[in-house]
């Protein structure tokens, strides 16, 4: 069986924007030299790697049209209300954090992570790992976290509340009727990011390209099970199935208003209940009138409007922001990056939804869509390579030309290995946020804050990042990182 990478990219609600990850240098490389081509060598290359093994021919077709998927992710995330509704969690887990790990960092030496499962640990559990530390370390008893003090003690229970609610809202799962599948709902959106990039891919190299990378993205269930279920609806009806109906009934999914709908405005849910619906009701065609399905697909279903819910994502929003501004914190600077941050993702978020509200098609119609890039907002660029042995060795010189370095390990005075860097350039349309770096920065603190106190999934880019953290090297490029 040949093995190969089957995500380069990876929507992350901490990064409001494009995260692109690449576990090869050779797989950065083919990203650089297709970004840096006309599209006329872009087919050129496409055609030549259409050529070669099965691993070699999804690499070209992946790296190629990472870009659209992962826009249509961003996008997603500032018109849904699913994804608003998580990004007001995250600001408000990342400010309550921010205070407290300040907090531990002056008051402690050893911290059991994440607190959300230590708290909860038994007594005698506890005791336990308690008395093996102080036997190995030299750490004063006061200088070891067993329990919140006092002072802060209401504080971290209200965090851990947040985290809970993330992770709620997160792992919400709906198992379809007579069908032993279980639809998550970053499967949902899932859907929605790669009808997008088949959708170009299509565009740009044909159908033998297109097929060739269907076939090789079904041997994940996790990517294409939405999209999946629903060409078997118009296939078992011997209907053509299209990418833009497919579009637009994925995004009616992602649009349920909380405020109304609470937790059956979940976008797995409302999959859940449309795909059962679609099963002895007509589906939509290449030429339907969408907004049309919309009203028959909400008022059959008794959920919510799309028109409700954008409503309900201003309101809301605009109220979020009110409440963190009345915010006593006393870390200023922090509190002031938070507060510049929001008030640019409400705006990103506002000027979506003008846009999308002037011409809808424009967005449901994935031809269009991918055909008009630049007349969407744009998205900050965060590059990644894995967190492990492996070096990825760039000039200093010839990183920075693109790139603000993040995370870097020093080689030389000339050279890093290179695991984290935000570009300067966005991609897409209209700028909303004008240094990248923000972003980044506010990326940072949610990763810190999520370390220490959340159970949520954390990988080795994580487990890095707070040690830089907690090191505070003073050179640019620190050759202790790892």
């Amino acid at each position: 069986m040949i093995e190969f990478q089957l995500d380069y990219g990876g929507y992350d609600s901490r990064f409001l924007g494009i995260v692109l990850k690449f576990f090869s240098r050779e797989s950065f490389d083919l990203f650089s030299q297709i970004s840096g081509a006309t599209p006329e060598n872009v087919i050129k290359i496409g055609n030549r790697y259409l050529l070669l093994d099965e691993s070699k021919f999804f690499q070209f077709c992946s790296v190629s049209t990472i870009l659209p998927h992962e826009l249509r992710h961003y996008h997603d995330s500032l018109l849904s209300p699913y994804s608003n509704m998580l990004f007001r969690l995250r600001i408000m887990s990342a400010i309550n954090g921010s205070v407290l790990t300040n907090f531990l960092f002056q008051h402690y030496e050893l911290i059991p992570v994440p607190l959300e499962i230590w708290l909860k640990k038994p007594f005698a559990d506890k005791s336990k790992r308690i008395a093996w530390w102080t036997k190995k370390t030299n750490i004063d008893r006061d200088k070891l976290f067993i329990y919140p003090p006092n002072e802060v003690e209401k504080n971290i229970n209200i965090h851990l509340k947040t985290y809970e609610a993330i992770g709620e809202l997160v792992k919400n799962k709906n198992i379809l009727d007579n069908e032993e599948v279980i639809i998550r709902p970053f499967q949902v959106f899932e859907a929605s990011a790669v009808i997008t990039q088949l959708q170009n891919i299509y565009n740009v190299f044909g159908e033998q390209h297109f097929d060739g990378y269907l076939d090789s993205l079904n041997k994940s269930d996790k990517y294409t099970i939405v999209l999946t279920l629903l060409l078997s609806l118009y296939l078992q009806r011997k209907e053509n199935p299209h990418f833009v109906p497919l579009s637009a009934i994925v995004f009616w999914c992602l649009m349920g208003d909380y405020r109304t709908d609470k937790f059956k405005a979940c976008p797995s849910y409302r999959f859940k209940n449309l795909y059962e619906y679609l099963k002895t009701h007509r589906l939509p065609s290449k030429g339907s009138n969408f907004s049309d399905f919309f009203e028959e697909w909400s008022m059959k279903l008794d959920l919510s409007r799309i028109e409700d819910s954008f409503e309900s994502i201003l309101v809301s929003n605009e109220k979020f922001e009110n409440e963190v501004k009345n915010t006593v914190v006393k870390n200023k600077d922090t509190y002031e990056e938070f507060l510049k941050f929001l008030a640019l993702h409400n705006l990103a978020v506002k000027e979506m939804i003008r846009i999308y509200k002037h011409d809808p098609i424009q967005y449901i119609n994935t031809y269009e869509y991918v055909n008009n890039l630049s007349h969407w907002v744009a998205a900050p660029i965060m590059i990644e390579f894995p967190f492990n042995s492996k070096k990825f060795i760039f000039s200093i010189k010839e990183i920075e030309q693109n790139y603000n370095v993040r995370i870097s390990k020093l080689i030389d005075k000339n050279t890093i290995d290179l695991r984290r860097a935000v570009a300067y350039e966005q991609f897409g349309g209209k700028v909303v946020f004008e240094n990248s770096e923000l972003n980044a920065n506010m990326f940072d603190e949610m990763v810190l804050s999520d370390f220490f106190f959340s159970k949520l999934s954390r990988d080795s880019s994580d487990f890095e990042f707070v040690r830089q953290a907690i090191l505070k090297p003073k050179n640019k490029y620190c050759p202790e990182l790892y």
